[in-house]
């Protein structure tokens, strides 16, 4: 056992040292984000504008479809892989569909509102709890399942921070196609980490397993790398595909981590609950990943509804690290 928690020592050290240049890297160039103050379906309709916001000042409606921005086409995948982002100030020409007829507007981009600032820098706190929790159980406990833990937490924690904008095409296809894989592998370390903490529950040293934990996270990065790679037109149903995908991805590991849960908990004693911290953990958990695997499914089933504080439901995630981190230090 000790072989495989030193396996992962070095690359954990590396993996923090990186994650946290990362971060601190994006909260930097927080200062230059803009809005547009519109959210469309995931496609090219747009299905909700903010109130005062540059979308409503150059005239956008709600189902108005975008044919083009900027005199880029909004499926133009490789002209847009090109494009340099919006800085505030910056004035770009909107051509929309408005009932079966073409209409062009000019939309200045702004600084986000202070609700969305506070919600940016609340997601950077969220990513820095997820850091912190995995280095406090990367230093003090060292088991196999903390150096699981560990790898989950901190791979985790780059959902929330956006780091430096790259001026270079290429290096923003390389940064995406490592930052998405990172963050896919995260799901299948909380998987395993729940399948070995307190004890192991399945030969997870078999290649089924291993199939089984590791192989979409696999194929959907092969898949983001082919798209990376071809940059084909970013057209509704490739949309559509991969919004199906990724949301899938998501729910097989969320639920799969939630039923192993369940299933630990119903398997042990009361007095095993308390002293593993299975009762800490199943709370955290419910609490963290209902409301946004809710969200998830709806927003994959039907991409057009608009979910009251929506917006601030991927807050609960934070109490995920700190329900099992305290959970393994009460080993």
């Amino acid at each position: 056992m000790k072989a495989k928690v030193d396996k992962y020592k070095m690359p954990t050290i590396i993996l923090i040292v990186l994650v946290a240049l990362w971060a601190i890297l994006g909260l930097m160039d927080m200062k230059n984000n803009t809005t547009d103050g519109y959210r469309t379906d995931g496609n090219s309709t747009i299905i909700q504008i903010d109130q005062d916001s540059p979308a409503e000042a150059a005239g956008l409606q709600v189902g108005d479809r975008l044919i083009s921005i900027d005199g880029t086409g909004v499926n133009d995948t490789k002209s847009w892989e090109l494009k340099s982002r919006a800085k505030v100030g910056d004035t770009w020409s909107y051509v929309v569909d408005r009932n079966g007829e073409e209409m062009a507007m000019d939309l200045t981009f702004a600084s986000p509102s202070g609700s969305s600032k506070m919600l940016n820098y609340a997601g950077f706190l969220l990513g820095l709890i997820f850091l912190l929790c995995g280095i406090w159980i990367f230093m003090t406990n060292k088991s196999y399942a903390a150096a699981l833990f560990s790898v989950f937490s901190i791979l985790f924690s780059l959902t929330f921070f956006g780091g430096p904008y790259l001026s270079s095409p290429a290096m923003r296809d390389i940064s995406n196609i490592v930052t998405t894989t990172l963050f896919l592998g995260a799901f299948a370390y909380l998987v395993k980490f729940l399948l070995q903490f307190p004890s192991q529950r399945s030969p997870l040293g078999t290649s089924k397993a291993n199939y089984l934990i590791f192989g979409p996270v696999v194929l959907l990065a092969v898949i983001i790398i082919i798209l990376e790679l071809l940059d084909p037109e970013w057209v509704t149903g490739l949309r559509t595909g991969m919004r199906v995908l990724f949301g899938l991805t998501i729910v097989y590991y969320f639920g799969w981590a939630l039923l192993t849960l369940i299933k630990r908990y119903n398997s042990s004693t009361a007095e095993e609950r308390s002293a593993k911290g299975i009762n800490l953990m199943l709370i955290g958990a419910i609490l963290g990943l209902v409301p946004i695997l809710i969200l998830i499914i709806i927003n994959t089933v039907s991409p057009s509804t608009i979910i009251p504080g929506g917006d601030y439901a991927f807050l609960t995630l934070g109490l995920i690290p700190i329900s099992f981190a305290l959970a393994l230090n009460k080993e």
